[in-house]
């Protein structure tokens, strides 16, 4: 089961993408090819892995960036135009895709991006979609929790009002058993 990280560090930048292809050749590996495009950038090669996944969704059997596919014509995004991922959500997107691997697991893996094309500058992740729902629960949660305060804080005013009446009553018994 693909996990969903929280992937509020996503940034959307500009989303024309260069021009830039590359043919996958039968001994590459993503390593190999994003150190030599990526080089000089200041990602982790982590954060690229990601990108390059969400570009080029078809290229990775199972959706795994483990399972680079020889031949396919890769679209390299300019560094200035990568949708930058934190460090840490991506490297965990990377761990998930390499303990799959290393268990020999091949089942299909989400997307990181859903709805993803470069016209579409709203991108919305697998784990988006679980945020939303998550926040949506949040939102109902604190709306319940408001509501149970309110009915608190009128509760605590009756009791208040009651305490007066009987310290009232008291008072009363009290002056009344002094006159005896």
């Amino acid at each position: 089961m693909f996990c969903a990280v929280g992937l509020s560090a996503l940034i959307p930048l500009p989303t024309v993408f260069a021009d830039t292809e590359y043919k996958v050749k039968s001994t590459d590996n993503l390593s190999r090819i994003v150190n030599k495009f990526y080089k000089d950038s200041k990602l982790k090669n982590d954060q690229v892995f990601i990108a390059l996944l969400a570009e080029n969704p078809n290229a990775f059997k199972f959706g795994n960036i483990n399972y680079l596919r020889s031949g396919h014509l890769l679209k390299l995004p300019a560094k200035s135009d990568l949708l930058l991922m934190d460090e840490g959500d991506a490297s965990s997107l990377v761990r998930e895709h390499n303990a799959y691997a290393k268990e020999g697991k091949k089942i299909k893996l989400s997307a990181p991006f859903t709805d993803y094309s470069p016209e579409n500058t709203s991108l919305k992740t697998g784990s988006e979609n679980g945020l939303a729902q998550k926040q949506q629960t949040a939102i109902l949660q604190l709306e319940n929790i408001s509501t149970e305060t309110e009915e608190l804080r009128i509760r605590l005013e009756q009791l208040e009002a009651d305490k007066r009446a009987m310290d009232a009553e008291l008072k009363q018994l009290d002056s009344l058993l002094l006159k005896e």
